[in-house]
């Protein structure tokens, strides 16, 4: 758990609630992702939950450089950038996190055996070439099924800090513009006069906690 994601679970349960028995994001949806912030005096507490794709374009352990690189600066850009920007408000504190690389160790066991197998069958390998193939084949099913059956999420919480109540100031996010995968997104909020809901998309990315 994120260091300051404490203060903000309780408060953020009520949210949840509404928006399963609404709409809310209950499975893992490519191009919706959830936001959801907690307004209290002059602070928005905030929590966004999004598949990895949205952010980074796949769901699995980076593969190559590119894609480390890209990792890395969709981190970087979570953790310095609001996800909400209003006006006389600026980033406290931010962290991320992913589980992209919850499968990465899996994966290097299986090409290992693969490879092993492989220096092990290679004085044979003509003669079972027809053999070879098939299993390969049924190999390469079962894992592009498991590839497919994998998913990975971003978490981020932010602590922003406003010179007067967000609740007077309309917000946006930039999140539209810095994600082209991003489609939809859903944000609830919670303060000490009640609690809203408001769908965002690259179309409309501006409303009012009011």
């Amino acid at each position: 758990m994120h260091p300051f994601r404490t203060a903000l679970v309780l408060p953020l349960l009520s949210l949840t609630i509404t928006a399963q028995a609404a709409e809310g994001l209950g499975a893992h949806v490519h191009g919706q992702a959830r936001l959801q912030a907690a307004i209290e005096g002059q602070s928005i507490d905030l929590i966004l939950e999004s598949p990895a794709y949205n952010l980074v374009g796949f769901e699995h352990a980076p593969q190559n450089d590119a894609q480390a690189a890209r990792v890395d600066e969709t981190m970087q850009w979570l953790e310095s950038t609001p996800l909400l920007s209003a006006a006389g408000c600026t980033l406290a504190e931010a962290s991320a996190s992913h589980t992209l690389d919850e499968h990465s160790d899996e994966h290097d066991d299986h090409e290992h055996e693969e490879h092993d197998e492989h220096h092990h069958d290679e004085a044979n390998e003509h003669e079972h070439e027809h053999e070879h193939e098939h299993e390969h084949e049924h190999e390469h099913e079962h894992e592009h099924g498991e590839h497919e059956g994998e998913h990975a999420e971003f978490e981020v919480s932010q602590r922003l800090a406003c010179n007067e109540s967000p609740l007077a100031v309309e917000v946006s996010t930039p999140m539209f513009e810095r994600f082209e995968s991003l489609d939809r997104l859903d944000v609830e909020w919670v303060t000490d006069q009640g609690q809203g809901a408001t769908t965002l998309s690259g179309d409309q990315t501006r409303f009012s906690f009011e």
